[in-house]
């Protein structure tokens, strides 16, 4: 028969310490609990050293955290105030006793820290502690520092009830510092992989070129604005989409490019880091020339979960192919037309069966002259629209008189001008522009035998000049067959030539407009056509400005001169 004892709980004595134990537990679960709920690393190591002194009833109490390499990281005490805080000056170095108890499991309690063995004494300004009680912290075997308390209550030493209450903490505190560092170590990588999410997102978002990924499934899953831009959409409009209910792509001659070669489908098949193809995208009244590249994308077990698209609006390209094929075509004939005259000319001067007179050979050295200056226009032309496009002419204004320049402009143009009537109005006296002189005669002259070519001969040309606020307005007007207002901007793009009348077809690259427009706004100033209502409806007139010279003018980088 099993005896049992019964604790008789009426002693005073047994009650008051049974209460007291209680209490002390009932303070354990609820520091506890406390630290178990913090996650932030700082104010949990001022939580653990403000809950484990309140524990036991003590003045001071302190928390060492150390690295792998056992140096303290951190220090953080409680009961010392800010001034004798400062007076300990830098941190322990975890030697002497600190470091002893590192290197136990029990916890340490001494009566009197400076007698033992290990002590290695306090810096100066530090305040006096006599009794001790400390312990290592650790959790699934690793340390993480340590936690001591000095001077208990009451002038007494630590019990081995503190020692326990203090070992049952230390456990809690492990636990806790572990869950402090884990959700530091999940925070940062959350930021990170946001970081990183907002800068890809960032990195798609700014592409000047169309980016979607597909599923295995073939639906949309990601899609920057550029793509949904090509379509006319917003991104949240095609997600989750097939890809051919959105990307209906056509082939160059018209088919469907998912019923014959999908990129996407080329590329798995493919196994290579890209498949890239040009097609045709349909989108509302137009059809958009791309091209495209289609990628894999693969998990870490190399198997293919998806597929990257890249989109590139291709139509800017498209058009330069176009007008690079112009100009050559351009260039080509009318190259051709002036070696023509000359070869025909030249070969039949050399023929030795055949003796010219003097007129006829003087007939043919002149049209041989004259094609040689139209293939040397031709060819300046495109030196100088080149120089212009690349900023390698600068123009160097200078202090020029307008009529001179109109006088020498007329005079250069001579042999287009015979068959008309050259008036020049402008007062008598006129400032003088700031303008590079041969470039200025050159638009004046291009815009003169403009004035010839398309107009009847015998009719009137006119070159008028005034001052227009800062700035000279300068004017060639003729009568011909005039401009529609619908290609009044037209005609100074490049390569563009208006034949509206056969009767005024003549031959040129449609270069000359293109290139005075080019020098006028160089100057800073800008050039224009309307209707010439003194034609009586008929002709055109070409208006440039050019700004005025006043004052000294400096020099800039570009060339230019610019009022002080």
């Amino acid at each position: 028969m099993t005896q049992q004892r019964t604790i008789n709980l009426s002693h005073p004595a047994l009650a008051e310490a049974t209460t007291l134990l209680l209490k002390e537990l009932v303070h354990l679960a609820e520091a506890s609990q406390e630290i178990t709920a913090e996650l932030s690393a700082d104010r949990l190591l001022q939580l653990i050293v403000d809950r484990a002194r309140s524990l036991v009833g003590c003045q001071y109490a302190a928390l060492s955290v150390i690295d792998e390499h056992r140096r303290i990281t951190s220090f953080v005490t409680s009961g010392i105030d800010k001034k004798a805080r400062g007076n300990i000056g830098d941190l322990p170095v975890g030697k002497g006793i600190l470091g002893l108890i590192l290197d136990t499991n029990e916890p340490l309690r001494l009566d009197d820290a400076s007698q033992h063995p290990a002590a290695a004494g306090f810096p100066p300004g530090h305040p006096v502690m006599k009794t001790f009680l400390g312990i290592a912290i650790r959790y699934a075997g690793k340390t993480f520092g340590n936690l001591y308390l000095t001077e208990k209550d009451g002038g007494q030493p630590f019990s081995e009830v503190d020692a326990q209450l203090v070992r049952m903490f230390a456990a809690q505190v492990g636990i806790a510092l572990e869950n402090a560092r884990l959700f530091a170590e999940t925070t940062r990588q959350r930021t990170e992989a946001i970081q990183e999410h907002l800068s890809l997102e960032a990195i798609l978002n700014s592409m000047a070129e169309g980016i979607y990924t597909l599923d295995a499934d073939w639906r949309i899953t990601r899609v920057n604005p550029y793509a949904a831009r090509v379509l006319g959409k917003r991104p949240q409009e095609v997600m989750g989409l097939r890809c051919w209910e959105v990307f209906q792509y056509q082939t160059l001659n018209g088919r469907s490019l998912c019923q014959t070669s999908c990129p996407a489908r080329q590329a798995i098949a493919a196994e290579r880091s890209g498949y890239v193809m040009e097609a045709i995208l349909p989108v509302q009244d137009r059809n958009v020339p791309v091209a495209l590249l289609a990628d894999t994308i693969r998990d870490s077990q190399g198997r293919v979960v998806g597929v990257v698209e890249t989109v590139r609006d291709i139509s800017v390209r498209k058009e330069a192919d176009e007008i690079r094929d112009s100009i050559v075509s351009l260039v080509s004939h009318e190259l051709r037309t002036p070696l023509s005259h000359i070869k025909g000319f030249s070969s039949s001067l050399l023929q030795p069966d055949v003796q010219w007179d003097e007129e006829t050979k003087t007939d043919f050295i002149r049209s041989i002259d004259r094609e040689a200056d139209r293939l040397s226009r031709l060819v300046s032309d495109l030196l100088d629209m080149s120089r212009l496009d690349s900023g390698r002419t600068f123009m160097r204004p200078e202090p020029v008189d307008a009529a001179g320049l109109v006088q020498s402009a007329i005079e250069r143009t001579a042999s287009f001008l015979r068959d008309h009537i050259v008036e020049v109005e402008m007062p008598s006296k006129l400032p003088r522009m700031a303008a590079d002189p041969s470039q200025t005669e050159r638009v004046l002259e291009n815009l003169l035998e403009n004035a010839a070519k398309y107009s009847f001969a015998g009719s009137q040309i006119t070159v008028t000049a005034r001052a227009d606020g800062a700035y000279m307005l300068l004017g060639v007007h003729d009568q011909g067959i005039g401009i529609p207002d619908e290609d009044k901007e037209r005609v100074f793009e490049r390569f563009v030539r208006l034949e509206q009348n056969r009767a005024f077809r003549s031959p040129g690259t449609g270069l000359g407009l293109s290139i005075c427009k080019s020098i006028v706004e160089a100057h800073g100033g800008r050039i224009w056509v309307e209707d010439n209502e003194d034609g009586g409806g008929n002709g055109s007139s070409f208006y440039l400005t050019l700004p005025l010279a006043m004052g000294r003018r400096r020099r800039t980088p570009t060339g230019k001169r610019v009022s002080p």
